[in-house]
């Protein structure tokens, strides 16, 4: 993790977990949106997605908070009163330290 560890996490990440619950038009339902600190990486990068396939990712964010693969997220610039500017996850990997005190979360969008 070349950003040196959870203390840099100083850029403001937002996501809105996915609920279990169901509109009645069935579509799925979302949390009140979260900020979350983060660090996060611009750029062009291939990601393997859970199903095996080869998908374009546009950013990695660093959390010390999971975001899970069907929570909606905004990177900075967007605007998270705005469900069309969220982002879906790709992958997500976790890592602990090797002392085992810090616990990071890579999310790929």
């Amino acid at each position: 993790m070349s950003f040196g560890g959870s203390h840099n996490l100083t850029d403001e990440v937002f996501r809105a977990p996915r609920l279990d619950a169901r509109a009645a038009g069935g579509d799925p339902t979302y949390g009140v949106v979260e900020k979350l600190n983060g660090y996060v990486e611009f750029g062009l990068k291939l990601e393997i997605d859970p199903n095996g396939n080869e998908k374009q990712s546009t950013h990695r964010i660093y959390t010390d908070v999971e975001i899970g693969l069907q929570d909606r997220v905004w990177v900075p610039g967007d605007d998270e009163t705005d469900n069309q500017e969220s982002r879906h996850p790709i992958n997500t990997r976790t890592w602990v330290d090797p002392n085992k005190v810090n616990t990071l979360h890579r999310t790929s969008l």
